[in-house]
């Protein structure tokens, strides 16, 4: 399964992430890190090509996790519709559920036909104000 958590900046989705990996558990994948590899730092400005790259990078890493049949939390930015439209194809091609949380007051489940689990009532009633 891939949760995928985007939203502004310090709304809370690393906080999430970590809650959800010890909760399911999961892997996190986060772009932040990805990017502090790579030598990119937000507060400077990253041009959309380099956050491109960077969710390339993060995208491969959650082909790994799923092709070893591990739940991935990627832990995103609020980025641009079309960087989130390719999480959903990724979720697709691999008849992945997959779960987005774009925001501290909206929780947006797909399961690809599979009924919603617990992590829609744990998010909901552990972590939502």
């Amino acid at each position: 399964m891939i949760v995928l958590l985007c939203a502004r900046s310090f709304s809370g989705k690393s906080t999430l992430a970590e809650a959800l990996a010890r909760q399911l558990p999961a892997t996190v994948v986060s772009l932040d890190a990805i990017n502090a590899e790579r030598g990119l730092h937000g507060g400077q400005g990253i041009p959309i090509d380099e956050w491109s790259r960077t969710n390339e990078v993060a995208r491969d890493r959650t082909r790994g996790g799923i092709a070893d049949g591990v739940t991935v939390v990627v832990d995103d930015t609020s980025s641009p519709r079309f960087l989130r439209d390719g999480w959903r194809a990724l979720a697709d091609s691999r008849v992945c559920p997959w779960c987005s949380y774009t925001s501290t007051r909206r929780l947006r489940c797909r399961w690809n036909g599979i009924a919603p689990t617990a992590i829609t009532r744990w998010v909901t009633t552990s972590m939502m104000p």
